[in-house]
Protein backbone atom coordinates (compact mmCIF):
# COMPACT_ATOMS: atom_id res chain seq x y z
CA UNK A 1 0.00 0.00 0.00
CA UNK A 2 1.35 3.39 0.02
CA UNK A 3 2.28 3.64 3.37
CA UNK A 4 4.78 0.35 2.44
CA UNK A 5 5.86 2.59 -0.74
CA UNK A 6 6.68 5.45 1.45
CA UNK A 7 8.58 3.35 3.46
CA UNK A 8 10.90 2.04 1.11
CA UNK A 9 11.16 5.12 -1.07
CA UNK A 10 12.89 6.52 2.64
CA UNK A 11 15.02 3.72 3.09
CA UNK A 12 15.79 3.76 -0.78
CA UNK A 13 16.81 7.69 -0.99
CA UNK A 14 20.60 7.42 -0.96
CA UNK A 15 21.08 4.31 -2.87
CA UNK A 16 18.97 6.21 -5.78
CA UNK A 17 20.90 9.02 -5.26
CA UNK A 18 23.96 7.31 -5.15
CA UNK A 19 24.14 4.62 -8.30
CA UNK A 20 26.01 3.88 -11.66
CA UNK A 21 22.55 4.39 -13.68
CA UNK A 22 22.34 8.64 -13.22
CA UNK A 23 19.24 8.53 -12.36
CA UNK A 24 17.19 7.58 -9.16
CA UNK A 25 16.70 4.16 -9.54
CA UNK A 26 17.56 0.70 -7.64
CA UNK A 27 17.35 -3.07 -8.38
CA UNK A 28 16.70 -6.20 -6.42
CA UNK A 29 16.33 -9.72 -8.10
CA UNK A 30 15.86 -13.05 -6.53
CA UNK A 31 15.94 -16.37 -7.68
CA UNK A 32 13.17 -19.18 -5.39
CA UNK A 33 13.12 -22.49 -6.15
CA UNK A 34 11.65 -22.10 -9.64
CA UNK A 35 10.69 -18.45 -9.46
CA UNK A 36 12.55 -15.48 -10.98
CA UNK A 37 12.04 -12.24 -9.49
CA UNK A 38 12.93 -8.60 -10.17
CA UNK A 39 12.08 -5.18 -8.10
CA UNK A 40 12.85 -1.94 -9.57
CA UNK A 41 12.34 1.45 -7.72
CA UNK A 42 12.50 4.60 -9.58
CA UNK A 43 11.96 8.35 -9.37
CA UNK A 44 10.38 9.52 -11.98
CA UNK A 45 9.58 12.72 -13.49
CA UNK A 46 6.84 12.72 -14.07
CA UNK A 47 3.81 14.08 -11.71
CA UNK A 48 1.68 11.42 -9.82
CA UNK A 49 -1.62 11.92 -11.58
CA UNK A 50 -0.08 12.05 -15.05
CA UNK A 51 1.07 8.58 -14.21
CA UNK A 52 -1.65 7.58 -12.96
CA UNK A 53 -3.55 8.59 -15.37
CA UNK A 54 -1.57 7.01 -18.19
CA UNK A 55 -1.01 3.91 -17.18
CA UNK A 56 -4.74 2.90 -15.91
CA UNK A 57 -5.62 2.48 -19.71
CA UNK A 58 -5.05 -0.95 -20.74
CA UNK A 59 -4.90 -0.40 -24.77
CA UNK A 60 -2.27 2.50 -23.30
CA UNK A 61 0.09 -0.75 -21.57
CA UNK A 62 0.42 -1.66 -24.70
CA UNK A 63 1.81 1.31 -26.03
CA UNK A 64 4.42 0.23 -23.11
CA UNK A 65 4.69 -3.45 -24.01
CA UNK A 66 5.57 -2.91 -27.42
CA UNK A 67 8.59 -1.30 -27.06
CA UNK A 68 10.81 -3.75 -26.30
CA UNK A 69 12.25 -5.17 -28.79
CA UNK A 70 11.25 -8.63 -28.15
CA UNK A 71 7.44 -7.56 -28.08
CA UNK A 72 6.11 -8.45 -31.57
CA UNK A 73 2.60 -7.47 -31.43
CA UNK A 74 -0.09 -6.27 -28.56
CA UNK A 75 -3.83 -6.00 -28.16
CA UNK A 76 -5.86 -4.70 -25.39
CA UNK A 77 -9.16 -6.56 -25.40
CA UNK A 78 -12.42 -7.15 -23.34
CA UNK A 79 -12.79 -10.32 -21.64
CA UNK A 80 -15.86 -11.93 -19.79
CA UNK A 81 -14.93 -9.55 -16.44
CA UNK A 82 -11.47 -7.77 -17.02
CA UNK A 83 -9.11 -6.56 -20.13
CA UNK A 84 -6.87 -8.49 -21.71
CA UNK A 85 -3.78 -7.83 -23.41
CA UNK A 86 -2.80 -10.45 -26.21
CA UNK A 87 0.92 -10.12 -26.86
CA UNK A 88 2.97 -11.99 -28.92
CA UNK A 89 7.00 -12.26 -27.58
CA UNK A 90 9.90 -13.34 -29.96
CA UNK A 91 13.63 -13.72 -29.47
CA UNK A 92 15.18 -12.03 -32.29
CA UNK A 93 14.54 -8.26 -33.16
CA UNK A 94 13.68 -9.53 -37.14
CA UNK A 95 11.23 -12.57 -35.39
CA UNK A 96 7.88 -12.86 -37.62
CA UNK A 97 4.93 -12.16 -35.42
CA UNK A 98 3.55 -15.74 -36.28
CA UNK A 99 6.38 -17.62 -35.32
CA UNK A 100 6.54 -15.51 -32.11
CA UNK A 101 5.37 -16.93 -28.55
CA UNK A 102 1.22 -16.13 -27.11
CA UNK A 103 1.20 -14.55 -23.99
CA UNK A 104 -2.17 -12.83 -22.85
CA UNK A 105 -2.67 -11.06 -19.76
CA UNK A 106 -5.30 -10.58 -17.51
CA UNK A 107 -5.31 -6.45 -16.67
CA UNK A 108 -6.81 -5.54 -13.45
CA UNK A 109 -7.29 -1.81 -12.15
CA UNK A 110 -6.28 -2.21 -8.17
CA UNK A 111 -6.17 1.34 -7.00
CA UNK A 112 -6.15 4.81 -9.06
CA UNK A 113 -6.79 7.09 -5.68
CA UNK A 114 -5.08 10.36 -5.30
CA UNK A 115 -2.19 8.80 -3.48
CA UNK A 116 -1.89 5.19 -4.39
CA UNK A 117 -1.61 3.67 -7.95
CA UNK A 118 -1.62 0.04 -8.26
CA UNK A 119 -2.25 -2.43 -11.50
CA UNK A 120 -1.39 -5.82 -12.27
CA UNK A 121 -0.81 -7.87 -15.56
CA UNK A 122 -1.35 -11.60 -14.66
CA UNK A 123 -0.32 -14.47 -17.46
CA UNK A 124 -1.33 -18.08 -16.29
CA UNK A 125 1.07 -19.84 -19.47
CA UNK A 126 3.89 -18.31 -21.18
CA UNK A 127 6.80 -19.78 -23.46
CA UNK A 128 8.49 -22.57 -23.27
CA UNK A 129 6.99 -24.08 -19.96
CA UNK A 130 7.10 -20.67 -18.47
CA UNK A 131 3.78 -20.03 -16.50
CA UNK A 132 2.84 -17.39 -13.77
CA UNK A 133 4.06 -14.18 -15.24
CA UNK A 134 3.41 -11.47 -13.02
CA UNK A 135 3.86 -7.38 -13.70
CA UNK A 136 2.88 -5.16 -10.96
CA UNK A 137 3.19 -1.38 -10.50
CA UNK A 138 2.44 1.00 -8.12
CA UNK A 139 3.09 4.55 -7.09
CA UNK A 140 3.05 7.40 -4.46
CA UNK A 141 3.38 11.41 -4.92
CA UNK A 142 6.98 12.51 -4.06
CA UNK A 143 8.57 16.15 -3.33
CA UNK A 144 9.17 18.14 -6.44
CA UNK A 145 6.00 16.65 -8.35
CA UNK A 146 7.53 13.84 -9.31
CA UNK A 147 6.50 10.00 -8.56
CA UNK A 148 8.02 7.10 -6.72
CA UNK A 149 7.09 3.86 -8.94
CA UNK A 150 7.80 -0.32 -8.33
CA UNK A 151 7.82 -2.37 -10.74
CA UNK A 152 7.53 -5.96 -9.96
CA UNK A 153 8.08 -8.60 -12.69
CA UNK A 154 8.05 -12.04 -11.92
CA UNK A 155 7.49 -15.39 -13.42
CA UNK A 156 8.23 -19.06 -12.87
CA UNK A 157 9.25 -22.36 -15.12
CA UNK A 158 10.06 -25.51 -15.07
CA UNK A 159 12.11 -27.84 -16.59
CA UNK A 160 11.80 -27.33 -20.51
CA UNK A 161 12.14 -23.53 -19.34
CA UNK A 162 15.30 -24.20 -17.50
CA UNK A 163 16.91 -25.61 -20.35
CA UNK A 164 15.76 -23.30 -22.71
CA UNK A 165 17.22 -20.43 -20.91
CA UNK A 166 20.90 -22.50 -20.25
CA UNK A 167 21.18 -23.07 -24.00
CA UNK A 168 20.64 -19.36 -24.42
CA UNK A 169 23.21 -18.17 -21.62
CA UNK A 170 25.84 -20.69 -23.09
CA UNK A 171 25.55 -19.19 -26.57
CA UNK A 172 24.11 -15.72 -27.49
CA UNK A 173 23.59 -15.08 -23.64
CA UNK A 174 26.69 -15.83 -22.31
CA UNK A 175 28.63 -12.72 -21.87
CA UNK A 176 25.76 -10.38 -20.76
CA UNK A 177 25.21 -9.77 -17.25
CA UNK A 178 22.46 -7.57 -15.19
CA UNK A 179 22.86 -4.76 -12.93
CA UNK A 180 22.57 -5.74 -9.46
CA UNK A 181 26.51 -6.12 -7.99
CA UNK A 182 27.51 -9.33 -6.66
CA UNK A 183 30.58 -8.22 -5.55
CA UNK A 184 34.25 -6.95 -7.08
CA UNK A 185 36.70 -9.22 -9.02
CA UNK A 186 40.26 -9.00 -8.38
CA UNK A 187 41.39 -5.69 -10.07
CA UNK A 188 38.35 -3.82 -7.68
CA UNK A 189 36.00 -3.78 -10.68
CA UNK A 190 32.40 -4.55 -10.01
CA UNK A 191 30.71 -7.91 -10.92
CA UNK A 192 27.55 -7.72 -12.24
CA UNK A 193 24.50 -10.48 -11.50
CA UNK A 194 24.68 -13.45 -14.44
CA UNK A 195 23.01 -16.28 -15.49
CA UNK A 196 18.71 -16.32 -15.23
CA UNK A 197 19.04 -13.89 -12.84
CA UNK A 198 20.95 -11.30 -14.86
CA UNK A 199 18.45 -11.91 -17.81
CA UNK A 200 15.18 -11.28 -16.04
CA UNK A 201 16.77 -8.04 -14.85
CA UNK A 202 17.64 -7.03 -18.45
CA UNK A 203 13.66 -7.49 -19.05
CA UNK A 204 13.02 -5.61 -16.09
CA UNK A 205 14.99 -2.94 -17.12
CA UNK A 206 13.39 -3.12 -20.28
CA UNK A 207 9.95 -2.67 -18.84
CA UNK A 208 11.02 0.09 -16.66
CA UNK A 209 12.53 2.07 -19.62
CA UNK A 210 9.88 1.55 -21.88
CA UNK A 211 6.99 3.59 -18.86
CA UNK A 212 9.32 5.83 -18.31
CA UNK A 213 9.45 6.70 -22.60
CA UNK A 214 6.04 6.67 -22.66
CA UNK A 215 5.41 9.31 -20.12
CA UNK A 216 8.00 11.20 -21.87
CA UNK A 217 5.73 11.10 -25.40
Amino acid sequence: DSGDLRERHAKLRESQHNNPYGRGLHIDSAENQDVLQVDVYAVLNHPFTAVASALKDPSAWCEVLILPFNTKYCHAAQAQADPVLQVRIGRRYDQPVEDAHRLEFAYRSVATGPGYYESRLNATRGPVGTRDYRIVVSAIPVDGGRTFMHLSYSYAYGMAGRSAMQAYLSTAGASKVGFSMEGKDANGEPRYIGGMRGAVERNAMRYYLAIDAFLDS
